[in-house]
């Protein structure tokens, strides 16, 4: 099980489209030159029981399939520092009967019943298991690293994931933009810290700190659509309105038990 340690910005502009496209073309950020690696679709499906047991655990289990490779992944035991560092524990593998295994050994609440393991059709397993898809949504990912002339030895001081996010929500799509700086494994996180204000600096007033997982982002979004609170009507542009982040943070800081990314 591995620790990985994070920052999340949200784009918080009424053009998130231009100035998500304006830091994908950027490949220098003060000390900082950003390399780009590849783009690539993700789609990702989160489970859960009816009563929402993983969730009140603090766990997000969660099917990923990229291409044609599917992973069976589980995150957990979150933690959020002072100026935005995310912490969390996560285990992640191949889909297969083995990962599976090792991960619900983990869960403890939900038994799995290694005869009823389904290598071509994990939702037929997972949902055997009693559990069901409580999101499912899309992401267009950019990946760049980030690489520092003032780490010593180490230039390479984490990877910058770029992420068009699409919710389905009252039968309406719904995107949300957010960048991700991951730190590379043994990196000091004082040069990710610096990575970040500079990325700050550069696109003043257009990125702001997001503390919350994507999972538990949908998941405000889709509430809030359910109980009138948010108009879909008023959304007009393909993207989430600035003005709707508010909410969406008020009903997270409430609610807040889902510990993915």
């Amino acid at each position: 099980m591995a620790e990985e340690f994070e920052v999340t910005l949200r784009i918080c502009s009424e053009e998130p489209e231009g100035v998500f496209r304006s830091i994908l073309m950027t490949r220098s950020i003060g000390s900082y030159e950003l390399v780009y690696r590849e783009r690539f679709s993700i789609h990702d499906q989160y489970f859960d029981t009816p009563e929402g047991t993983l969730a009140a655990t603090g766990y997000a289990l969660r099917i990923r399939t990229e291409g044609k490779r599917r992973t069976l992944g589980l995150k957990g035991n979150e933690r959020v520092n002072e100026w935005g560092g995310i912490e969390r524990t996560e285990i992640e593998g191949p889909w297969s009967r083995e990962s599976a295994a090792r991960i619900f050994e983990i869960i403890k609440a939900i038994p799995f019943v290694e005869e009823d393991f389904d290598q071509a059709d994990p939702v037929k397993t997972l949902t055997g298991l009693g559990l069901e898809v409580i999101q499912s949504r899309e992401t267009e990912r950019t990946l760049l690293d980030v690489v520092s002339a003032d780490a010593k030895g180490r230039p390479l001081i984490g990877v910058m994931s770029l992420d068009r996010v699409c919710y389905e929500a009252c039968k309406k799509s719904f995107f949300h933009y957010e960048i991700e700086v991951e730190a590379e494994e043994g990196t000091d996180h004082v040069y990710l810290g610096g990575f970040v204000e500079s990325l700050k600096d550069a696109f003043p007033g257009d990125l702001c700190r997001w503390d919350h997982n994507k999972l538990i982002t949908g998941r405000a979004l889709e509430v809030l659509i359910e109980q009138g609170a948010l108009s879909p009507a008023s959304q007009t542009r393909g993207h989430i309105p600035e003005a709707w982040y508010d909410a969406i943070e008020s009903w997270i800081r409430q609610n807040r038990c889902c510990p993915e990314k």
